[in-house]
């Protein structure tokens, strides 16, 4: 009892605080290869998990793809978990295929072959460059539907398993697309309970030492959809866990303006930090569907928390096409 009553008096131990240690424990591992999110949170911390809910046809599996081209392929993982195997490293050979060749074949024509007339030599020159790019790489997704398809449930389990996998070699960066793909251990689990689970198993790889990027659904707007511009964390399906065990959140919706030469309108806002200090403010992001990244350019709104209305843009914004890691090196996106 007097060692509880000493801890009481004190019972964070404030004098043993190590800043260094502190530092270690939170630094940067990777980055968002989104020059609007990289501006705001400067990257993506040790101890992160970074939730990102996204309406339909935000492009939840591009910015998922996005995030991890950016980042050293040998710290980081993706679980692919709406695409089949293969489909990520098809869409990396699309790019370095149009690099190469100055040509930009859709990505539906690009995975059925359907009436490409290919140049040879550049696609065995993309496929070499591909295969350097993923040399120790970490991609999981499911398998085709007719090879092994016990194979294809992916359930709470076996995320736990992979990700323990993972931060036990190193990885510091895993990006999960998306949580809502997951199967449930137990069918007759309810849907807040299997979240929770959910979460806590995320907080697994934090705890062994990897940051964590998991995508999210969100419900149907309801209602006047005109009027619901931008998302809050409260359309989250399922509990209010998902938002409970994150740092940051973060959403994303069409803006449904744009094209595919000057890209197409993506709110983007943050509605959680760590940090405090969230602005009322959502920017406008340009997707550019050829090349399947967001251009440097975005317009900053002020926005209510509803989201149902902006102003803006306040000014134009610039940013450079790269950002630090804080180890001395440059991520290019």
């Amino acid at each position: 009892m007097e060692n509880l009553a000493e801890l009481m008096k004190n019972p964070f131990k404030r004098e043993d605080f190590d800043v260094h240690k502190y530092w270690e424990r939170n630094k940067k591992v990777g980055v968002f290869g989104v020059p609007y999110l990289d501006a705001e949170l400067h990257g993506i911390a040790k101890t992160d998990l970074v939730l990102i809910g996204a309406r339909s046809g935000a492009g939840k599996s591009s910015l998922a793809k996005i995030i991890y081209n950016a980042n050293d392929k040998s710290k980081t993982a993706l679980f692919s978990l709406e695409n089949y195997d293969g489909d990520v490293e098809m869409s990396l050979l699309r790019q370095e295929y149009a690099k190469l060749t100055g040509n930009w074949i859709n990505a539906r024509t690009w995975q059925m072959e359907d009436g490409i007339k290919i140049d040879e030599k550049a696609l065995n020159l993309a496929v070499e460059r591909v295969k350097e790019q993923l040399k120790g790489s970490y991609i999981f997704g499911r398998v085709p539907p007719n090879d092994e398809p016990e194979k294809q449930v992916w359930t709470i389990d076996t995320l736990s398993e992979k990700i323990i996998w993972c931060a036990t070699r190193g990885i510091e960066l895993i990006i999960i697309d998306h949580l809502d793909y997951l199967d449930r251990d137990n069918p007759n689990e309810s849907d807040n309970a299997h979240i929770t689970e959910l979460m806590k198993s995320i907080r697994t790889a934090q705890e062994i030492g990897s940051a964590v990027v998991a995508f999210s659904h969100l419900r149907k707007p309801m209602g006047n959809v005109e009027n619901l511009v931008v998302p809050n964390e409260n359309e989250f399906i399922g509990s209010s866990n998902k938002v409970k065990q994150a740092t940051q959140v973060i959403m994303f919706a069409p803006a449904n303006d744009g094209n595919a030469q000057e890209g197409f309108g993506t709110w983007c806002c943050i509605r959680k930090n760590r940090n405090g200090g969230i602005k009322n403010q959502a920017a406008k992001l340009f997707f550019m569907p050829a090349t399947e990244t967001y251009k440097d350019e975005y317009e900053l709104y002020t926005i209510n928390y509803a989201g149902t209305k902006t102003t803006g843009p306040l000014n134009d914004v610039e940013t450079p096409g790269f950002a630090p890691t804080g180890d001395g090196k440059i991520f290019r996106f």
